[in-house]
């Protein structure tokens, strides 16, 4: 996929499968993101004690998976890989991403209890790939260009 192509196939989703591993086991956990200006922000719901914020601390570089598919040609999926840092608690470019196109806002999914906290995050892309299969149609009038490691066309899987 070209870059704008990978743009505009971000805006239109809302969430993913965010991919992390500790000690040789894998975890994958489905979310929802937002992106705005080039930048994907993932708002996270997690407990002090839970697996997602273990794993996510122990991995280095995550990777994120968004895909839609309909029939073995029209399809299309976008992998991003890279670092995730949390935001400040005034993220406000986070909130505004989030607002835009996240679908399910963790907040709205999960009740909150006291040893529980939503951070924003931002995954900060050092490579991006789309792949699409040969019926599958994007418009990218009003894509934005995404992140990405060096300033060629996005990678094609």
């Amino acid at each position: 996929m070209k870059r704008d192509e990978i743009g505009a196939f971000l805006k239109r989703h809302e969430t993913g499968i965010l991919s992390t591993c500790s000690e040789g086991e894998a975890y994958g956990i489905p979310e929802s993101f937002g992106y705005r200006n080039g930048r994907l922000y993932l708002q996270l719901a997690m407990p002090s004690d839970s697996r997602k914020r273990e794993f996510l601390a122990e991995t280095e570089t995550v990777s994120f998976t968004i895909c839609e598919a309909t029939s073995s040609k029209d399809f299309a999926s976008v992998i991003i890989q890279g670092t995730v840092h949390q935001l400040p608690h005034d993220g406000k470019a986070a909130d505004l991403a989030l607002a835009e196109n996240d679908q399910f806002p963790s907040s709205e999914v999960f009740p909150m209890t006291e040893e529980e906290s939503i951070e924003a995050y931002e995954l900060k892309a050092e490579k991006i790939t789309g792949r699409k299969g040969p019926n599958f149609e994007i418009g990218t009038a009003t894509a934005e260009i995404p992140v990405v490691a060096n300033d060629e066309e996005a990678n094609s899987e």
